[in-house]
């Protein structure tokens, strides 16, 4: 039997890439943009990584919010050699329609979905799917329903909300909020009231605090739907959600960079009724200062 005193262990940083730090017996190897993880030794073991997508923008003119970024966790790795990151951008706010998708974001062989485009522009359309769905646009009209939301991933996001049927009388209708990595948007409500984002993912809240970089100690938050001029907007969701507009009143909320949150949907304000942009992705790979060798 080998004497416990000859089992060597060490301590340190046993890889490079990204912004590297020492937290509570972790390290940490912060993405904020693209990059490569070195492993400078055999093997690194016990590691966790937590993979980001982009949000995706929030819809326009009645607009429902844009989805977050969907979440990916994965623990008990064995790490070797190099890893490949990418880190998704958000989506564009949609101008004249929904808003466009966030992009991918992935470590090699695992991939996180970007967040669906908010759906806009009142004519029902629905909110595109993503790892979070999107939230639907309101309909002004006497006749039909709000649209849809866009459908998340399972496993790695939520549903967007429905946008609300609003009045003819020029009151603006409530989009629908984004989804969220943790909770479904909500819908838009009656009397134009926009709907709030799905929360974002905060199982790993302590990662968040020990990197700065989770709002609210989560990720991949939805954007809020849009509001009238006398309602309440749609929220964003914790996790770098963006606000949604309010007629005439309030422009959206870009989602937060590297956070994967979802923008707001877009009422009209100061002439535009645009929705705003959805935030970045983040990869962040954990393991224990102490190894064994």
């Amino acid at each position: 039997m080998i004497p416990l005193a000859a089992i060597a262990s060490s301590t340190g940083t046993f890889a490079t890439g990204g912004q590297p730090f020492s937290s509570g017996g972790y390290n940490y190897q912060v993405f904020n943009t693209s990059g490569t993880l070195q492993i400078l030794r055999d093997t690194i073991s016990e590691a966790e990584i937590i993979i980001i997508a982009g949000g995706a923008g929030g819809g326009s003119s009645y607009g429902g919010g844009g989805g977050g970024g969907g979440a990916v966790y994965l623990s008990n790795l064995t790490l070797t050699e190099s890893y490949t990151v990418t880190i998704g951008a958000g989506g564009a706010g949609g101008i004249s329609g929904v808003g466009s998708d966030g992009s991918d974001s992935s470590v090699t062989g695992f991939t996180a979905a970007a967040g669906g485009g908010g759906g806009g522009k009142s004519n029902q359309v629905a909110g595109r799917p993503g790892g979070s769905g999107g939230g639907g646009g309101g309909n002004q009209g006497s006749s039909g329903n709000g649209a849809a939301g866009g459908a998340g991933t399972s496993g790695q996001g939520n549903d967007g909300g429905a946008g609300e049927l609003g009045p003819t009388d020029g009151v603006v209708p409530g989009g629908g909020g984004g989804g969220g990595a943790g909770s479904q948007g909500v819908d838009g409500q009656f009397e134009s009231t926009g709907g709030a984002g799905g929360a974002g993912d905060a199982t790993k809240s302590d990662w968040a605090s020990a990197t700065s970089t989770g709002a609210d100690g989560a990720y991949g938050g939805g954007g809020g739907g849009a509001g009238g001029q006398v309602a309440t907007i749609g929220t964003g969701g914790d996790g770098g959600g963006g606000a949604g507009g309010r007629l005439n009143a309030t422009s959206p909320t870009i989602g937060t960079v590297n956070t994967g949150g979802g923008g707001g949907g877009g009422a009209g304000h100061a002439g535009s009724s645009d929705g705003a942009a959805g935030g970045s992705g983040i990869v962040i790979f954990r393991y224990p200062t102490t190894q064994g060798q």
